[in-house]
């Protein structure tokens, strides 16, 4: 994985680690910045700010949910199985 998609990575699990523990207003970018360990220039670099960042994080849990919880239903299987 390339330096760039690795500080992005980090971007995002110090965001959610700050979204969660402080909720969207208490967070800052400079707090984010902190705990990934980047500085606010390589934040915004990646993310042009606060809410662009909250989407991007929601777009991937929604996304992560999706495939997790994505069911197909196969009426040849009985329901207690599937």
């Amino acid at each position: 994985m390339a330096l760039s998609e690795q500080k992005h990575q980090l971007i995002l699990k110090a965001a959610v680690a700050a979204f969660t523990e402080l909720g969207f207003s208490g967070a800052t970018m400079d707090d984010i910045a902190s705990r990934a360990g980047v500085s606010k220039r390589t934040l915004y670099t990646h993310f042009p700010g606060k809410a662009e960042l909250f989407e991007r994080i929601a777009h991937d849990a929604k996304k992560s949910f999706a495939q997790v919880y994505a069911a197909t239903y196969d009426p040849q299987i009985p329901i207690q199985k599937q």
